[in-house]
């Protein structure tokens, strides 16, 4: 399992999970625990990402403090396990103990690794040892906390034969020679010098026991047996649901919106980098023509300085452009949309039955023009401006879907040309910007992004207008269709009059007929669109007359 593929998984729950930490975690995990498979290690590294995220600490400590458990505690007290299931041991019990005890998981971290192996080794129950650092911590700092822990267990013995030698029968060790349980060395302790802790009885432990550290101990726990046992039982319960409970306590975490709006840059992020892992290979093949060309870009150089200072100020010059220029592109590309909108809303105030009629001609191209302002931006711009030009080409085909004068064929041959070009610009952009760094970062990743840019959405409208006109074979039969009727000067317009039905009555049918004429009118030379729609509008004019059984005589039409 890939490290970059677990660190997936995690960034679409978490928050603040990044590559170079998680990648940093499973070094540190495979070094400090050599036995490890490849799947322990990314199991043991997915559990520390998340224990990290659940007691508010980061990966890296969580890591370390991962490694030093499993050497602490794995072999001495979870024989029996294997890694992952002592990793998610580990990890719950951590995570409730930080719940338990208002403490978190880097406090965590310096109070184990103080404490050492000492008492695992003497088969103090893990449960136990994270309850008494727990406890420890609210009332000495995290590190002394293990340090105590460390010198109870290192002096436990010498401590039984000093309380023998002064006549107590205080038993610090259990019949095998180990320390006994703490909460019952706690509660031994309490009954042998009173129920509460005096600094004459904080004498009598120094000289027993020998260490500051172990009076520190019981003065912190003096008395509090029952509730050591309580925390502990609750750190048994939190085991039994392993990875879930610290989980949950992970997502809880991230119960924000802050939280939620990072794990979606982390979603994008994890994108970007299976789509780079995708490159490498042709990355690689590349690199030798790449490699070719920064060499002899490094020999152009040295061997003509003064050209390759001019060139610098030549680039530099248009980056500064590039730069300048953005605003204005951008709102070039509002005001495009906004007539393209406004020409929209005019043709639909006019009639679509006028501008049907027109579609065909001259008068065609007045119902276009608006709207093909933009599309013709959308192709002059079609993300050769990398994201500005995207968003141009955007708009493009925005409004070439609203457009009704467009049949079917062209609208998808304009939106395939668009499409094309935001594709191979963004494309372009991206790889220029790359191969730009690589040269002079800086300058050369802005102005290697916009040339690139460019050419890709040169190369994309190309590819996009040859699978476009797949789409226009039946335009161009309807324009060969069109093409067969008579036109003078420009255009033609054909309108159609459907006459009233006649009905005749019979004595058992009743028959229905429908008599269709149609009318000619012919652009004539030097006749501009305005005064052939104006002739359209009049004759149509007239014709609602006829149709409201005005005499045909006063229109002025033939039959």
């Amino acid at each position: 399992m890939r490290p970059w593929y677990v660190r997936g998984r995690l960034s679409n729950q978490l928050a603040g999970v990044k590559t170079s930490d998680f990648v940093s975690a499973a070094y540190d995990i495979k070094s400090g625990i050599s036995t490890l498979s490849d799947k322990g290690v990314a199991d043991m590294t997915r559990l520390a990402a998340l224990t990290g995220k659940a007691t508010r600490s980061d990966v890296g400590q969580m890591t370390s403090l991962f490694a030093t458990g499993y050497g602490s505690f794995k072999e001495s007290l979870f024989s029996d396990l294997d890694d992952a299931q002592f990793g998610e041991v580990f990890s719950s019990m951590l995570s409730k103990s930080v719940q338990q005890f208002k403490t978190d998981g880097g406090k965590m971290q310096q109070a184990i690794q103080s404490m050492g192996s000492g008492l695992a080794e003497s088969g103090i129950s893990l449960s136990d040892q994270f309850t008494a650092l727990g406890l420890l911590q609210q009332k000495m700092e995290a590190g002394v906390a293990g340090t105590a822990m460390a010198a109870l267990e290192r002096t436990a013995a010498k401590a039984q034969e000093r309380f023998e030698a002064l006549g107590m029968d205080i038993q610090t060790l259990d019949d095998n020679g180990n320390m006994r349980q703490i909460p019952e060395l706690i509660e031994e302790m309490q009954q042998a010098f009173g129920e509460n802790y005096t600094t004459e009885n904080g004498a009598k432990l120094q000289a027993a026991f020998g260490s500051d550290e172990s009076v520190r101990f019981f003065k912190a726990l003096w008395g509090q047996q029952d509730a050591f046992r309580a925390n502990s039982r609750a750190l048994r319960e939190a085991r039994e649901e392993g990875e879930a409970f610290t989980r949950s306590m992970a997502k809880a975490m991230d119960n924000n919106m802050d939280a939620k709006l990072q794990v979606l840059q982390q979603r994008w992020d994890v994108i970007k980098e299976i789509l780079g892992n995708a490159l490498i290979p042709t990355l690689e093949k590349l690199m030798p023509i790449l490699e070719k060309g920064a060499n002899w870009l490094t020999a152009f150089i040295d061997n003509n300085n003064g050209l390759s200072s001019t060139l610098i100020a030549v680039v530099g010059g248009i980056g500064a452009v590039a730069v300048v220029t953005a605003p204005v592109i951008t709102a070039v590309a509002s005001l495009g949309a906004a007539i393209a909108y406004m020409g929209y809303v005019s043709k639909k105030a006019r009639g679509n039955i006028l501008m049907d009629s027109l579609a065909g001609g001259a008068g065609g191209k007045a119902g276009r023009g608006k709207g093909g302002l933009l599309r013709k931006a959308g192709r002059a711009f079609g993300g050769k401006a990398g994201l500005i030009g995207a968003g141009i080409g955007a708009l493009s085909i925005g409004s070439t879907l609203a457009d009704d004068s467009l049949s079917a064929g062209e609208k998808a041959s304009d939106i395939s040309n668009s499409a094309g070009s935001i594709g191979g610009a963004l494309g372009g952009a991206k790889l220029g910007a790359v191969l730009g760094s690589m040269i002079a970062p800086g300058i050369g990743t802005a102005v290697g992004g916009l040339l690139g840019s460019i050419a890709g959405g040169i190369g994309g409208g190309w590819l996009g207008e040859q699978v476009g006109r797949l789409f226009t074979s039946d335009d161009a039969e309807k324009q060969t269709t069109n093409n067969s009727l008579p036109k003078t000067g420009a255009a033609a317009v054909t309108a159609a009059l459907v006459a009233t039905p006649a009905l005749a009555t019979h004595s058992e049918t009743t028959q229905q007929t429908t008599t269709v004429e149609r009318i000619q009118i012919y652009q004539q030379p030097g006749e501009d669109a305005d005064t052939l729609a104006e002739k359209v509008m009049d004759i149509r004019f007239r014709l609602e007359l006829v149709e409201y059984g005005e005499d045909r005589d006063k229109t002025g039409i033939g039959g």
